[in-house]
């Protein structure tokens, strides 16, 4: 009997160990591979990591843009040969706190007051248009700001989406998950605006203490006519139709994110101090960015993966430690696989070209921004 127990157990043993060694297989396929980089030149008041980024083309050529927070200046640099090209002078009635570059021609840039405006400016005429935006609690609904860094803006039927969010201060007031809505829909044409959509019932259930839980992430699949909302404290990622706001919610787990442990699960106050909402979320695992290649017709999905050791000391800067893997994604939103990044890596900034996922590589040198490019390779 005792033989057949310890059978049991060593069976029991195994198994574990294969899985652990599956995961870690898994994650560590050859599926991102790395074709080279992409530098672009600072200029002499400019640094890598100074504000909102964008890829875009005019006609045949391409360019990236980058919006300095200290100055106020969006940079548009040469894609080809990383050399800045044109600086863009916002101005000075404007907000630079929040900024989003659509390209050379327009320029988006918002407040977080009550009630918000969010500018478009045409540098080319100086023009500025203004939609005022009243976010005043009403039927119980929760205050949400327009909220563009890192990936909270796209374009869809000739309409900007920009995600809006805020700290649950007041998670008593959300009944159901439309009590926060975390997409706004803007209409320069007509001036007219409107909220959509709602967080995953998890945020209903749940507080989340931190800022950075309840910060959606947005893209768009112009191809299918779709907008595209995740969420950084549930793997439920929404697909919005553009044409009747008709939508539904597809869970995508990662390999690392099985589940996510959350500070409070009752309602009341919704926040620690932020030493301790900070570390929190260093500590744990959480779903981040989600970007769509429409030349391979496929999603990008990345994911923090939680550092996990208590002898850590606080520091607010603890959760730019995490590593990150990047989920592939088909246009099903089905997975088709995830690969862990090598560390050294800066999440916030990263785009896609035709060349593949481009991410910042962290570096002391501000003279110049490195980009690593990632191809994806499927493996049979």
């Amino acid at each position: 009997m005792k033989l057949i127990y310890y059978l049991i157990c060593l069976s029991v043993i195994c198994i574990s160990c294969k899985n652990k060694i599956d995961k870690s297989a898994d994650s560590n396929r050859n599926i991102l591979i790395n074709v080279g980089s992409k530098i672009f030149n600072m200029g002499e008041y400019d640094y890598p990591t100074s504000g909102y980024i964008r890829y875009f083309t005019e006609g045949d050529s391409c360019f990236f843009a980058q919006h300095n927070r200290r100055t106020n200046v969006i940079n548009v640099y040469n894609y080809q040969s990383g050399d800045k090209i044109k600086e863009i002078h916002l101005p000075v009635s404007l907000p630079s706190n929040d900024v989003y570059v659509h390209n050379q021609d327009t320029i988006l840039t918002c407040t977080k007051s009550s009630p918000a405006h969010v500018f478009m400016f045409l540098p080319q005429t100086g023009d500025v248009i203004d939609i005022l935006v009243n976010i005043k609690e009403e039927s119980g609904c929760v205050q949400q700001f327009p909220h563009f860094f890192p990936d909270g803006v796209t374009l869809l039927n000739e309409k900007f989406y920009v995600t809006c969010s805020r700290l649950g201060e007041y998670p008593d007031k959300m009944k159901k998950s439309t009590d926060r809505p975390p997409l706004l829909e803007l209409d320069f044409n007509q001036k007219k605006y409107q909220f959509l959509s709602g967080y995953p019932e998890l945020y209903v259930h749940n507080n989340m203490a931190t800022l950075h839980y309840w910060e959606p992430l947005l893209t768009s699949n112009p191809l299918r006519n779709e907008l595209i909302v995740a969420f950084k404290a549930s793997p439920e990622i929404k697909v919005i139709s553009g044409v009747d706001f008709s939508e539904k919610g597809i869970n995508i787990k990662s390999l690392f994110a099985d589940s996510i442990p959350l500070p409070f699960t009752l309602k009341g106050r919704d926040y620690f101090s932020d030493e301790d909402s900070y570390y929190n979320f260093a500590q744990n695992s959480h779903y981040d960015r989600i970007m769509y290649d429409p030349w391979r017709r496929i999603y990008y999905r990345l994911v923090g993966i939680g550092l996990n050791d208590n002898s850590l000391k606080k520091d607010i800067l603890l959760q730019y430690k995490k590593q990150f893997s990047v989920m592939i994604l088909d246009e099903n939103l089905n997975k088709l696989d995830e690969a862990m990044l090598e560390k050294g890596y800066d999440n916030f900034y990263c785009f896609v070209t035709p060349k593949g996922l481009h991410i910042l590589r962290k570096s002391k040198n501000e003279d110049k921004a490195v980009y690593d490019i990632f191809a994806y390779k499927p493996q049979i």
